[in-house]
C-alpha cells in the first residue's frame, strides 16, 4: 500500500490532475482494487475446466 502522500506525488510525476481534497478517496478505492485482486489471486482455477486466459472463438 502506498501513503497518501506517495500518490499525490506520483500521480503528480504522472501528471495526472487529482485535487489535494481528493487524493484520501483516491488512496482509498486504490486499496479497495488492492484487496480485491488479493482475493481473486487466491482462487485456484482448474486446469480442465476453468480457462487461464481468454481464448478466441470465431
Amino acid at each position: 500500500m502506498t501513503s497518501d502522500e506517495d500518490l499525490a506525488r506520483n500521480a503528480a510525476l504522472l501528471g495526472l490532475d487529482i485535487p489535494a481534497e481528493q487524493i484520501r478517496r483516491v488512496a482509498v478505492l486504490f486499496r479497495r482494487i488492492e484487496e480485491m485482486a488479493h482475493g481473486l489471486a487466491e482462487v485456484e482455477l482448474d486446469p480442465l475446466i476453468d480457462e487461464q486466459a481468454p481464448i478466441w472463438r470465431p
